[in-house]
């Protein structure tokens, strides 16, 4: 038995699902809106950098401002080390040969704003010096010694007391010649106090270049997901790859000091060789629900010796790989699993377009009845800003009004769009677990027809129909509650509220374990929620999810 209160119910996997017969479950993408980056390279230290991206960035709707906000990343193209090749060693004494330097300033950040999501104006922030003028909208940088902010993960803390504090940051920072995660806090956005506290350095092979989660209010910490890297095996001859081997994550109580870092994500024995669970925009991950955690990952689904010519080792070797976003959920916040493994929740654009290459997700943002995804595209091989590499040229020229380089779009799906469970034609049954409900009020998130497209055909009477039927715990159907009893659900809305027989009451059932049944023909049901018809809801979450004071 499950108890599910008032809590929206999804069909990622079996949590509330006894049996399926003559349905499916469907997979689902966002759809992109518009055919260009909503952020592209346009001001000058825009236009000098690798171009605008997000992964380690930041996109929220500020829900007291009533705007969207954006914290975006400005990296230079790497400089060449005048020594050639040069031997990287880590603190577990792993070594690995970079053509490149790190310099001072190559990692930098900057703050846009946006009343609808799309059009992004850059404010003025008069607080970082580019080219001797601060007429810009750079945030300013660490306090590390190299000028560096990398990573600039923020959440609004709706619940902080100290309005200094209202905004936090974890960003990654070069302090002592080691990488750290550092912290970071204002009372705008855009003035900080950089470099709060003492640095927290991971233990190799572990390093804090992640995602922040946020505050995770189940578990009453401050969370954030970083790598594990290191080499493998590629070849009997010796040969080594690398990349990341897992997802971990630590937790804080006061979002200083981090720790109880853990593996949460690896491969498995049925995955690819040299699968990785992540690269770039790991874990990008929210709370979406009180009893689902929601995450995107940029997965790689396969490495070989084979995948780059002898010549072009050095060059670009291990870093030359695909990026497979997919979806992954959680319960607990710690065991994740992959929704459809190899389903790619979101494909680069098609070809020629300034997505085409690469698409990497940050953080969902659920606003109304949609559900935002903010992601980072890009033409080229993310790589492309390396040395030497063979794509290295075209970063920033235009070809058929297409800037090649890094650019931020967005693409929205329905609310809990992301799977359903469809009735096709003569339709099917979805038979739930017993359930113990809170309210008097069932509500149906679901998508049913009236008939085909009318410029193919004539509307079919009848053509698509839901209808709910409530059993007991062991499958006998209630009196009132039938099949039959069933008023039809009909059209596409996220708040369909059923009926048996014109009574939508089901108050009397409150607290007794009851089975549903859902009648599909040609319809797709998302999810289901139970609520008191006294609890008028207008609209959803709009604040950034992992935040603390998150409206319910």
């Amino acid at each position: 038995m499950v108890d599910i209160a008032s809590i929206r119910q999804l069909f990622l996997d079996d949590y509330i699902v006894d049996s399926l017969d003559g349905v499916i479950r469907r997979y689902h993408r966002p759809i992109r809106s518009i055919d260009k980056p909503v952020l592209g390279a346009t001001a000058p230290w825009e236009i000098n950098s690798i171009g605008p991206f997000l992964f380690g960035g930041t996109v929220i709707y500020d829900e007291e401002d009533h705007i969207f906000k954006m914290w975006y990343r400005l990296d230079e193209p790497l400089e060449k080390a005048p020594e050639g090749m040069r031997e990287v060693v880590a603190e577990d004494g792993s070594i690995t040969r970079r053509n490149w330097i790190e310099h001072a300033g190559l990692f930098k950040a900057a703050y846009a704003t946006s009343t609808d999501g799309i059009n992004w104006d850059r404010p003025i922030l008069g607080v970082t010096e580019y080219q001797g003028s601060k007429i810009n909208n750079i945030l300013p940088s660490g306090t590390g010694g190299k000028s560096i902010i990398r990573r600039p993960a923020i959440i609004k803390d709706y619940l902080e007391a100290d309005p200094a504090r209202k905004y936090k940051m974890a960003y990654v920072d070069n302090v002592n010649g080691k990488w750290s995660l550092e912290k970071a806090y204002s009372s705008n956005g855009i003035n900080w106090e950089m470099g709060v506290g003492d640095p927290a350095y991971f233990k190799s092979p572990v390093v804090p270049h992640g995602a922040l989660f946020g505050w995770d209010p189940r578990k009453e910490l401050w969370v954030h997901y970083s790598k594990k890297i290191g080499k493998r095996r590629i070849d009997v001859d010796g040969s080594e790859i690398s990349g990341l081997q897992a997802i971990c994550r630590s937790t804080s109580k006061d979002f200083e000091h981090w720790g109880n870092t853990r593996e949460i994500i690896t491969a498995n024995p049925f995955d690819p060789q040299m699968w990785s669970a992540g690269s770039h925009a790991i874990l990008s991950a929210i709370s979406y629900t009180d009893d689902l955690y929601i995450g995107l990952s940029d997965t790689v689904p396969a490495r070989s010796a084979e995948d780059v010519q002898p010549s072009l080792i050095d060059t670009v070797g291990s870093m030359r790989q695909e990026h497979f976003t997919e979806l992954f959920y959680s319960r607990d916040g710690i065991n994740w699993n992959r929704t459809a493994p190899f389903f790619e929740f979101l494909k680069p654009g098609v070809w020629g377009t300034w997505d085409s290459e690469l698409v990497l997700c940050s953080k969902p943002i659920v606003k109304d009845d949609q559900i935002l995804f903010y992601y980072t595209g890009n033409n080229l091989q993310c790589n492309a800003h390396i040395p030497d590499h063979p794509q290295r040229e075209l970063i920033g020229t235009v070809s058929g009004g297409v800037r090649s380089g890094y650019g931020i779009g967005v693409a929205s799906m329905r609310l809990d769009g992301f799977v359903s469970i469809d009735g096709d034609d003569p339709g099917g049954v979805l038979t739930t677990k017993p359930l113990v409900f809170n309210g008097d009020r069932l509500v149906l998130n679901a998508r049913v027809p009236e008939g085909p497209d009318s410029n193919l055909s004539d509307t079919v009477p009848d053509f698509g129909v839901l209808r709910v039927e409530i059993t007991d715990k062991l499958g006998n159907t209630l009196s009132g509650y039938g099949d039959s009893d069933s008023d039809p659900v009909l059209g596409d809305s996220i708040e369909h509220v059923v009926s048996w027989n014109g009574k939508s009451d089901i108050g009397r059932l409150e607290g007794i374990p009851v089975r549903l049944r859902f009648h599909l023909k040609n319809s797709a049901l998302y999810s289901f929620h139970t609520r008191s018809q006294k609890v008028v809801e207008t609209s959803f979450s709009t604040t950034e999810p992992g935040s603390r004071g998150r409206p319910s």
